[in-house]
Order: structure tokens, then C-alpha cells, then sequence
């Protein structure tokens, strides 16, 4: 028969007890704050079945019961450090759905495997920071599963997401692009912004370093992730920032005080230093930096909300994000003030979905998955 309550907690103890010992160290001394976010990778967590073909972490068990598909690259920079084949399942979960034509799905649960949307794609740029900071974890098992399944997801974008090789790809809708209400979704889609191209580049970078033995693959893959960026720059640079447009429309102005512009710091040295410091700048005199974080649309703009969803509430990828581009661009020390306001934030209110970036409130559901994964990476970090 069952065992009691008693003995079911003091299993339950001594797996979390064992789970949070090997977390990354909390050097932003925030114990209760580090405890919360290791607690919930632990707790949001759920075994393989049904649509789920491997143990996953859910992005909440309150209101927000999926994985959407580019939370679970988040979620697995999370665990890589705890559980390095739990953060591969991460990757995995996902990418067993994935369609024919290299799309992804929106989000899976147990039930559904949902393709009305896909997601930004991130697992390339978070491949490459795992095994950065976890060397190995790329086994020979893993790489060839990644490497296929990557390649499929770029050739997706690449083939069905623009008129030409001499186009942007872009986002059909703002569910797509992740960030669902933007405001340069405003006026409808589909919308070229500039974060895509900057992922597919990475994802070709990360593709040719898998690819290292077969020099022409690997050859093939940079030259794409070249392509992009002479596309990038060439269509999306003003002399300023890097802006978005409709596809039907490019010459209507969009709203350009989103946090989106500045997605183009996480291509490091490709990023020539004059549009490196034109967008540091613009990032400083924007208003974007709030006490607890970066606004995803400046608290200066006519269209920011504080309970806007994406527009205008911090959100921890793009705090991620944005935090990695400045690392990968010498900015150690607005990185730095970046990482210590979001863990001030999440160790006040909680691991919440987004925040409030001026008052730093938690909004909508309060026990967030790659909430609590940014706050583990980023208090380690401190």
C-alpha cells in the first residue's frame, strides 16, 4: 500500500535538498530569492508521457502549464549545471515534434502539440552558452541529434519565413516572434525584426562549430550566417538603431522604442563597434534601463503599459538576452548593473512572468519557470 504523508515529504526533502546543492552558487547573496527559483525548476518539473516524450519543465503548474518553444532553452540553461541530461530533454521535448518542413511547434503539453505559432529561434544561441559553460555536455550523441534537428529549424526560416535569398525572414504574427502584443506588431504582421536574423546567425555559427570535422558543411553554415548579416545590416541599420517593418508596407515608420533593436549586440565582434556604440547609447538615452531592469518598451514612450504584457514590462529572457549581448560586446559593467536589478527584482516580488518596470510588481502568474532558470544564471554571475 501507499506509503504516509510523512515518508512521502521527507522524500520529497531530500530530493529538492539534493537538487538545490548542486545549483549554481548564489553570489548575489539572496538566499530565500535562490532557494524560490531552484524550488520551482524542481517543482515545475513533470516525467515523460503521453505528448511529452521526455522528463520536461513545465513553464508553470499555476496557469501556464506548457513549454512554450523557446521557454524550454531557457529552462535547460537553467538546469545544465544541476542536470545536464535534464537540460538536453529540455531541448529534446521539443524537437521530437518537430514538423517535416523544420517548424516548430507554438507549445506541447502531455495532451496537445500545438502548430497555430512557432517561436523565436533561440536553441543555437543557448546550445552554444551551455556548452560554454558546461564543456562536454555536447556528447557525440547529442551533437548529432542537435546538429540535424538545428539545421532543419534555420532551413525552415530560411525557406518559408521570406520571398528570397534576398530577403529577411520574418514573423507572420506576434505569437511567432514571442514577444505575442508588441508594439511593432501593432499594425499587423508579418514584420521583419531584427532579433531573427540575429538568432539564425547564431544558429548557423553554432552549426558550423558542430559541423567541425566536415569542413565544407561547416563552410556552408557560415557563409548563411554571412548572408544574414549582410542582409541584417543592409536592410534593417538606419544610422541609428536597427528597425523592424511590415513586409507588405517597409516604408511605414513602426514603433521603435522596444528593447527589440538591441537583439543585434549578441553577434560580438560581427557587430562593427560604430553601430555597437549608436545602439549602447540609444540604450542609455532611451529611458530602457528602469531601476529593476530593461523595459521591453521605454517607460519615455506614448505607447508603453505598466501591466502591458510586451510592452513595457520586464521579462527575464530578454533581460537575458540583452545582458548576454553586452557581455559578447566588453560592456561587463552595464552588464553587471543589469544582472544585480533583476535579481533585486525577482528576490522582492518573486519569480513572476514579467514585472512592472517601474514599480518592479509582479504581474500575471508567480511561479514562472525561465524566470526562476534567468535568476539562477544571473545571481551566479554577480
Amino acid at each position: 500500500r501507499p506509503g504516509s504523508f510523512d515518508d512521502a515529504l521527507a522524500g520529497a526533502r531530500t530530493d529538492f535538498s539534493g537538487w538545490h546543492a548542486r545549483m549554481p552558487t548564489d553570489s548575489a547573496g539572496q538566499e530565500e530569492a535562490h532557494c524560490l527559483a531552484s524550488y520551482l525548476l524542481w517543482a515545475n518539473g513533470v516525467p515523460a508521457g503521453g505528448a511529452l516524450t521526455r522528463p520536461a519543465i513545465y513553464m508553470s503548474k499555476n496557469h501556464m502549464i506548457n513549454i512554450w518553444s523557446w521557454d524550454n532553452a531557457f529552462s535547460a540553461l537553467g538546469v545544465a549545471a544541476v542536470d545536464p541530461a535534464l537540460a538536453f530533454d529540455q531541448f529534446a521535448v521539443i524537437f521530437d515534434h518537430q514538423d517535416i518542413s523544420g517548424l516548430l511547434p507554438d507549445y506541447i503539453n502531455d495532451r496537445d502539440v500545438l502548430f497555430a505559432f512557432t517561436k523565436p529561434p533561440v536553441h543555437g544561441w543557448a546550445l552554444s552558452l551551455i556548452e560554454a559553460m558546461q564543456p562536454g555536455f555536447l556528447t557525440v550523441e547529442r551533437k548529432a541529434y542537435l546538429r540535424d534537428k538545428i539545421g532543419r529549424q534555420v532551413d525552415y526560416w530560411l525557406t518559408y519565413a521570406r520571398a528570397g535569398d534576398d530577403r529577411l525572414p520574418s514573423y507572420f504574427h506576434g505569437n511567432d516572434s514571442g514577444w505575442d502584443n508588441a508594439t511593432f506588431f501593432a499594425e499587423g504582421g508579418p514584420v521583419v525584426t531584427p532579433d531573427l536574423p540575429v538568432f539564425l546567425i547564431l544558429a548557423c555559427d553554432t552549426l558550423a562549430a558542430l559541423l567541425e570535422e566536415n569542413a565544407t558543411a561547416a563552410a556552408t553554415w557560415r557563409a548563411k550566417a554571412d548572408h544574414l548579416q549582410s542582409l541584417l545590416f543592409g536592410q534593417l541599420w538606419t544610422g541609428e538603431t536597427f528597425r523592424a517593418w511590415l513586409v507588405a508596407d517597409p516604408e511605414r515608420e513602426l514603433p521603435n522604442q522596444n528593447l527589440i533593436q538591441f537583439m543585434p549586440l549578441l553577434l560580438g565582434s560581427r557587430l562593427p563597434r560604430p553601430m555597437t556604440d549608436k545602439l549602447l547609447a540609444r540604450l542609455s538615452e532611451g529611458g530602457f534601463i528602469t531601476e529593476w531592469g530593461p523595459a521591453t518598451e521605454s517607460p519615455q514612450s506614448p505607447l508603453y503599459e505598466d501591466d502591458g504584457y510586451w510592452r513595457g514590462p520586464i521579462w527575464a529572457p530578454t533581460t537575458l538576452l540583452l545582458w548576454d549581448g553586452l557581455i559578447r560586446q566588453g560592456e561587463a559593467a552595464l552588464a553587471r548593473e543589469i544582472a544585480e536589478k533583476f535579481c533585486s527584482l525577482a528576490a522582492k516580488n518573486g519569480m513572476a512572468e514579467n514585472f512592472d518596470a517601474r514599480s518592479g510588481r509582479g504581474l500575471r502568474d508567480r511561479a514562472f519557470a525561465w524566470t526562476s532558470a534567468v535568476y539562477i544564471l544571473l545571481s551566479a554571475s554577480l
